[in-house]
């Protein structure tokens, strides 16, 4: 997951493979951030490749933050995926696997009732 996005009123996480390990870009992202007007913090981590803005939201919106990121190629919100796809994809996962263990557990009890069932008629 190369890019990443979550934002709630006041922050944005993001995470972006133009930071990842590359100490002097995280630099240049965090100041170009830090002189958007309604910024209060940024902070950057090179070894994950996030940032993490805090905003005024009467001041500046997301949106505007993120368009500002793209202008400047430091981020693609495009290639983004969220939190909400990222637990939907998990959810997708476990019901597919909780379907099989499902079925598996219904098909053994009716075999092994017709089993029983078969061998009753035998004897």
């Amino acid at each position: 997951m190369p890019y990443y996005l979550h934002k709630i009123k006041g922050r944005i996480r993001l995470r972006t493979p133009i930071i990842k390990n590359n100490p002097s870009l995280a630099d240049a992202v965090a100041d170009f951030l830090r002189h958007l007007g309604g910024v209060k913090s940024v902070s950057t981590n090179i070894v994950t490749g996030s940032v993490v803005i805090n905003y005024n939201p009467a001041v500046i919106d997301a949106e505007e933050i993120i368009q500002a990121l793209e202008r400047e190629g430091y981020f693609n919100s495009s290639q983004a995926t969220s939190c909400e796809k990222v637990l939907q994809k998990h959810a997708e996962k476990l019901a597919e696997h909780a379907g099989k263990a499902i079925f598996g557990l219904v098909s053994e009890q009716v075999l092994s009732r017709t089993g029983l069932s078969l061998l009753s008629l035998i004897i």
